[in-house]
């Protein structure tokens, strides 16, 4: 296994996975925005994306992450939301996730 951030442990196959564009766990990492907005044009339905602001996995600043996700969306209804200080995990900011995302599904569910 190696480390990730937060001294989180992971198999090679796992990285491979997270890394991989062909893989189904492949994770959005900003470093080129084709890709990501590859999948997200499919998304046409109510989102949410509830950002941690400290996330150390991601070296992309936020206000730019947002850009991005609002450039290719096809969704008529997209949120973006920041939750301040908090880190990759949401540590300490569980109830202010579960908050944000409680408001949010109440107004669109």
């Amino acid at each position: 296994p190696l480390k990730l951030w937060s001294n989180a442990l992971v198999s090679v196959k796992t990285y491979l996975d997270w890394t991989r564009e062909d893989a189904d766990s492949w994770m959005f990492n900003f470093s080129d925005a084709n890709p990501i907005c590859k999948y997200f044009r499919d998304i046409t339905s109510p989102m949410i994306v509830v950002s941690p602001e400290n996330d150390a996995a991601i070296c992309t600043p936020q206000k730019e992450i947002e850009r991005i996700l609002q450039s290719c969306t096809s969704s008529s209804d997209f949120t973006f939301h920041t939750i301040k200080d908090s880190p990759h995990n949401f540590s300490q900011k569980d109830l202010e996730l579960a908050s944000v995302l409680t408001d949010w599904m109440k107004k669109h569910c």
